[in-house]
């Protein structure tokens, strides 16, 4: 605000003129050369800013005003001319600012005792004067009137005789001062005689246009030579027109000079002339400017199929189709025509007729069809027209640009295929997979969830599960998504449902859904069917209560036996033996039964868990794969889009360079999208954009690493990339919650070797144990009577948490849950790795029955009791190695994994 730009072509014109359009030499003045174009003017001139303070000072305002610029600029204008204020020029500028609108007013300056012309012009940043002596013309008009005494009787006769003529005339004297005027004039200027007659152009003319006549007048009064020249005039009422005006000169009696002109109203052709070159100066910068090609068709009679319509071709539109100049592309429409491809021909054609014949204008013409080369191929262009209609709305011409857009064809068509391809492996897998938003309506489901539910996919958008379920499940399901989206933590559980032919068991992980923002939005559902696996359960129960009732039954015989053998023997010693026998035999049975039990169990765990982790393997790798593919190609499209952008900001810049005062619609634009701040972010929007595909693609390495769909063999490989993977995909349960602080992991790799193991196997073992990890902290945190700190960082007292009656003010160490891993070279055959956490810990009695098939501590839902049962059987039996827990109740747990580095040595 306090150094305001100074554009004349905005601030220099009077409020009654209309702005013209900048041209282009005027556009391209830089800020000096604007200064040196105010320092050559005649007037005075200076300009304010909203502080009323001097911010430019030309040489005639200096001169007149008899004080240096370089001792104005910065100061307050009522602080160095105090005497102003209270007078009109005070309040006059203080009415111009305020109002916004151009002032304009003479008034007599004492202290330099003269009269002073004034107009003021406001703009947005403060205020421009300028200002000329008229003391000489006041002197002039008392000399004036003398004159006009002596005219006046003559004037009678003449007027009576200039009246009687159509075209405007009027008379002059040698001080450029109106003596006659007719009707006709006065009706043309739109003021009555009255205010003419005395006046100069001076008095009735902007200052522009009446220096103009002054030249003209001053001419012919010195040469005496008659003058023809067409002139721009603003009328009293501030209408602009064009007149051609002949002006001779005359000698009276007395010997003095005269100026008698007349008039000819051309506004109207000169109106046409000013659109013509209007539109050529506009099709010039067009064709210069754009990066579109551009074409017009000048229609004959109102007719669009007349075959001698003038066409023409821009530069660029050649140049987009590979031709290099007319005559290879001659401007004929059937050649146009001839050139789209046969499947678009019938399609465009309408869209031009529909357009064409709308005289309303309310039908565009907006169509992207092919279009043939000079090579002989097809590219995808964007043709966008629109019909000029005359005063009579008869169209006289069409004129339209085209733009290449085969990229964004050949780009949107990559997305939708890539988008059919992941809706068709999605419903191919047998999982049912669901997305709701935070309302519960379903927003998209496969095609599994819909033949579960025996609906078609679009029948269930926008469905909720009251729409679907009954009652109890409906308002089951709504409590789990919302405690799901309050946590913001995903969570698995088992629930039996009821489908349309029968009731189905389900085991379902639900995972809250973000925006792009990292805001929760809804829930995203994966739900496998368990129910054989269930069945197998149940069957596998009933095994096993009927083989105790059999070994019950049995053992009662047995013992009926020895009883009755106690009876009918008499050889106590012959009856011992029989009956130690026996036993042995129900011992041996016994044992033999228990071992296939537990063999049973071990195999139906295994299977359970490999198919598991198989299906969500197969999963993870398909998905990571059909991620990489778009991932890749927005990624590998950044780089040019940067480039673009960039290129798009250096062309916008070189604009406002060259084009520092653009039309006020361009003006309006910038503002209203804030084109300062869109070229700053818009680079930094392009880096964010960049940073977000990278790390989708470390993720989808991750996913794709822990997935070792392509190892399943055994195989040498770095067990710390599958440590890192399997905390990448767990990084979500780590975070910190409303409810806890995140999870600190510790790691402390040491220098191994390449582990000879089946690699998916083992990121299943490493998943199983720092999942059971996690959830013994939760755990953990659940029962702690104070909160802990979210931070972990507030100097509380660890009695507390010990003692939750101590009070508030006692210090306590706050509990931060921590994950360490560790790995070592045990020995020159084997490697180990520690996964230790700082929860609950585990008592002796857990501790024994940790590896054992179905064996949990977790309620009902949160787990099957197979994770550790697995792990155990992966590492000891598959790969010869150990697994053992280290555990003290409250003081956290240990697992210590062994494995040997050569699978040959371990079998």
């Amino acid at each position: 605000m306090n150094n305001p730009a100074i554009a004349p072509n905005q601030s220099s014109q009077p409020s009654d003129e209309p702005l013209p359009q900048p041209s282009a030499e005027l556009q391209q003045l830089s800020t000096q050369q604007i200064a040196t174009l105010l320092a050559s003017i005649r007037d005075g001139f200076f300009s304010l800013n909203q502080d009323w303070q001097f911010t430019f000072v030309n040489p005639r305002a200096e001169a007149v005003l008899n004080r240096p610029g370089g001792d104005l600029i910065g100061h307050v204008i009522w602080e160095e001319f105090p005497d102003l204020v209270g007078t009109v020029f005070y309040y006059e500028y203080q009415r111009a600012v305020a109002q916004q609108t151009p002032i304009t007013f003479e008034e007599f300056y004492p202290p330099l005792d003269t009269w002073f012309e004034v107009r003021a012009y406001p703009f947005e940043a403060g205020l421009s004067v300028y200002f000329s002596d008229i003391g000489d013309r006041k002197r002039y008009e008392a000399e004036r009137q003398q004159a006009e005494e002596r005219m006046r009787a003559s004037h009678t006769f003449l007027n009576n005789i200039i009246n009687g003529t159509s075209d405007p005339i009027f008379v002059k004297d040698a001080q450029h001062q109106w003596l006659l005027v007719n009707d006709a004039l006065c009706a043309f200027v739109g003021l009555p005689r009255e205010a003419l007659i005395g006046k100069s152009d001076y008095d009735v003319f902007p200052k522009a246009q009446a220096d103009g006549f002054w030249d003209v007048d001053q001419q012919v009064l010195t040469t005496g030579i008659d003058h023809i020249t067409e002139e721009k005039l603003t009328t009293a009422d501030g209408t602009e027109t064009h007149i051609s005006t002949k002006k001779s000169s005359f000698t009276d009696a007395y010997g003095n000079r005269y100026v008698v002109g007349t008039i000819r109203d051309v506004t109207q052709l000169k109106q046409q002339e000013q659109q013509l070159k209007q539109m050529l100066w506009r099709f010039n910068i067009a064709n210069q400017a754009t990066h579109e090609g551009i074409w017009e068709i000048t229609i004959v009679d109102g007719d669009v199929a007349n075959p001698q319509n003038p066409i023409w071709w821009s530069p660029k539109f050649l140049e987009i189709l590979g031709y290099a100049n007319e005559t290879e592309f001659p401007p004929d429409f059937n050649r146009w025509i001839n050139s789209i491809h046969p499947d678009d021909v019938n399609r465009v054609l309408h869209g031009f007729e529909q357009h064409f014949s709308d005289a309303t204008g309310d039908t565009p013409y907006d169509v992207e069809y092919r279009i043939q080369t000079q090579q002989g191929a097809y590219i995808w262009v964007r043709d966008v027209g629109k019909t000029i209609h005359n005063h009579a709305q008869v169209p006289v011409m069409i004129v339209g640009t085209i733009c290449d857009v085969s990229d964004r064809k050949l780009a949107q068509d990559a997305v939708e295929q890539q988008q059919h391809m992941l809706k068709a492996i999605l419903d191919t897998i047998p999982n049912r997979l669901w997305l709701k938003d935070r309302q519960g309506r379903h927003m998209a489901v496969n095609q599994s969830f819909s033949d579960a539910l025996g609906l078609a996919p679009t029948d269930l958008i926008g469905k909720t599960d009251a729409d679907l379920w009954s009652a109890a499940e409906a308002a089951t399901f709504w409590q789990e998504d919302q405690r799901i989206m309050q946590l913001g933590q995903p969570e698995t559980l088992e629930e039996e449902l009821i489908l349309p032919d029968e009731r189905r068991w389900f085991s379902t992980t639900k995972t809250p859904m973000r925006n792009d923002q990292g805001q929760i939005v809804g829930t995203i559902g994966i739900s496998t069917d368990i129910t054989e696996r269930r069945q197998a359960e149940e069957r596998l129960r009933q095994a096993k209560d009927e083989l105790e009732d059999r070994v019950k039954a049995r053992t009662a015989e047995l013992r009926a036996t020895v009883s009755r053998l106690k009876r009918e023997v008499s050889d106590r010693k012959t009856a011992e033996n029989a009956l130690r026998r026996s036993e042995q035999e129900l011992r041996q049975q016994a044992v033999d039964l228990e071992s296939t039990l537990h063999t049973l169990q071990k195999t139906q765990a295994q299977l359970i868990q490999s198919e598991k982790m198989s299906s969500l393997g197969q999963l993870v790798a398909g998905i990571a794969h059909e991620i990489n593919n778009p991932v890749n190609f927005i990624y590998g499209n950044l780089t040019y889009s940067a480039d673009y952008t960039k290129d798009l900001i250096n062309l916008v810049q070189l604009y406002q360079q060259h084009y520092p005062q653009p039309i006020h619609a361009i003006q309006s634009k910038i503002h209203l999208i804030d084109l300062e701040f869109l070229l700053t972010d818009l680079p930094k929007l392009m880096s964010s954009m960049k940073l977000g595909a990278e790390r989708i693609q470390s993720i989808v390495a991750s996913l794709r690493s822990f997935s070792r769909m392509d190892e399943a063999e055994c195989k040498r490989v770095d067990i710390h990339d599958g440590i890192q993977s399997t905390l990448m995909i767990l990084q979500s349960r780590l975070k910190a919650t409303l409810n806890r602080p995140a999870i600190v992991v510790e790691t402390e790799f040491g220098t191994l070797p390449l582990v000879e193991c089946y690699a998916g196997q083992l990121n299943q073992v490493f998943m199983n144990i720092i999942s059971n990890a996690i959830d013994a902290l939760d755990n953990k945190l659940a029962t702690l009577t104070v909160r802990p700190h979210p931070l972990a960082s507030s100097n509380l007292d660890s009695s507390a948490l010990d003692h939750p009656d101590s009070s508030d003010s006692a210090l306590v160490t706050p509990f931060v849950p921590t994950i360490r891993i560790h790995t070592t070279h045990a020995d020159p055959d084997h490697v180990q790795v520690t996964i230790a956490d700082n929860g609950p810990g585990m008592s002796t009695l857990v501790q024994q029955r940790l590896f054992d098939p179905f064996y949990t501590t977790k309620p009902v839902g949160k787990g099957t009791g197979l994770g550790l049962s697995v792990s155990y059987q992966i590492i000891c039996e598959t790969h010869g190695g150990s697994l053992r827990c280290v555990s003290v109740p409250g003081s956290g747990a240990e697992l210590h994994i062994e494995i040997p580095i050569h699978q040959s040595e371990a079998t």
